[in-house]
């Protein structure tokens, strides 16, 4: 079995959209870290940080959907993409195979906005930069 193929429930993206998974996890993380410092030095209201669970959720969603070879978007839309340089999704048309993605895909969603509510907790408490 190839790296690049689609597997119903596990791998429904090639190596580009991999790729770019991971570069908006990146970009994901500095604009949280870029909105945490400005709320530290210029917000004394810890609950302005809440803010913080959206860009936090993306960088987690980001680097999930990189690491697990696996797009939500397309899992949620019957879709795949997982034939090496294609660059367009595909129908999936199994009823099997579709409800196999749409659990994965919902798992991701609800892993994703656990850890990043984990994550956001104690940048609430951390002290302001005066």
């Amino acid at each position: 079995m190839k790296a690049d193929s689609y597997i119903p429930g596990r791998c429904n993206i090639n190596s580009e959209e991999i790729g770019l998974r991971f570069r908006a996890a990146v970009l994901s993380f500095f604009t949280a870290s870029i909105v945490l410092l400005f709320l530290l030095v210029f917000s004394n209201n810890r609950y302005f940080r809440l803010i913080l669970i959206p860009p936090i959720f993306l960088t987690v969603l980001n680097l999930i959907q990189s690491q697990q070879k696996f797009c939500i978007f397309y899992a949620l839309g019957s879709q795949q993409n997982a034939k090496p340089g294609s660059k367009k999704p595909k129908p999936i048309t199994s009823l099997y195979d579709r409800k196999k993605d749409r659990k994965k895909a919902i798992a991701i969603i609800v892993i994703s906005l656990l850890f990043s509510i984990l994550i956001t907790i104690p940048l609430i408490n951390i002290s302001s930069i005066n």
